[in-house]
């Protein structure tokens, strides 16, 4: 799981452990959350921020490309794909 902007919305990538198949889930479900909620999450666990979220669309976990130090962003062009199919 992790937190994306782009184009002044605040995006949670939400991709949870799959019991079942006994790992991860191949896609993202994103959510767009506003970000004057973002300000309240200090406490907040990853759950309950995506619960405060708004469902906009998928994208493969695969299609997620980090920047190289895989901490500072990601391509945003995955969001341009993704939240087409919500």
């Amino acid at each position: 799981m992790f937190v994306a902007e782009h184009d002044g919305s605040v995006y949670v990538f939400d991709c949870p452990f799959d019991e079942d198949a006994d790992d991860y889930r191949p896609s993202y479900t994103i959510h767009r959350v506003r970000a004057a909620t973002l300000a309240n999450t200090v406490s907040m666990s990853w759950s309950e921020l995506v619960a405060l979220g708004e469902p906009v669309g998928q994208c493969k976990v695969s299609e997620v490309r980090f920047d190289p130090t895989r901490r500072a962003g990601i391509d945003p062009s995955v969001l341009d794909r993704g939240l087409t199919s919500a």
